[in-house]
Parts: C-alpha cells; structure tokens; sequence
C-alpha cells in the first residue's frame, strides 16, 4: 500500500477490513440462501452503495467523485466494519450447521 501512488482515494490497507465484512456477510448470508445468491446480493449491494452516488453526484470527473465516495465508505468507518465482521463472524459460527447441506439449495 505505501507503494502504491497517492489518487486520493483510499490507501490500500483501508480495503481489508471492508473485504472481510464482505465476505464474512457473504459467507453468512450463503448459509440462508446459497452462495450464488448470497454473493450477488452482497457484490451487487456494494456496487450499488459506491456506484450509484458517484453516478449521480454532479461537478468534477466521474475518478475524482468515485475516489470522494470511497472515502466516504472507509475514512472513519473502520470502527463500523469491524463490527459488521464480527457480527458476521458469529453468525456464521452459529449457523455452521447449514453448510452439511448447502449443495442442495
């Protein structure tokens, strides 16, 4: 990550925890209703939360509005997404049991 050049958006470091609660609520949701669902509705959540304000903010270029909403989602959020993957990380300790029949859904 310190590598990497300086766009504005957020450091490379700033991803991992997002990623995590992502997957975790993938991996959680997937016990519900299959992994293909459960990660569609997650990706496509996600892109909809970034995608969607970068695409109807106006003023400046799209990189330089999509980078602000990026920001918007890691600076100061940290904290939230460290406690959206530990929720999600006891969820699915609790509901580990329903991936002896996840090939049937």
């Amino acid at each position: 990550g310190a590598a990497l050049p300086a766009s504005g958006a957020p450091g490379a470091a700033a991803w991992l925890l997002p990623a995590l609660a992502l997957t975790l609520g993938s991996l959680t949701l997937a016990s519900y209703v299959g992994c293909r669902t459960a990660t569609a509705v997650t990706g496509g959540g996600w892109l909809a939360a970034v995608l969607v304000p970068a695409f109807a903010a106006h003023g400046g270029s799209l990189t330089a509005r999509l980078a602000g909403r990026l920001a918007v989602c890691f600076d100061g959020a940290q904290p939230g997404w460290a406690a959206a993957a530990a929720v999600c990380a006891v969820l699915l300790a609790v509901r580990r049991g329903a991936y002896d029949y996840l090939e049937n859904r």
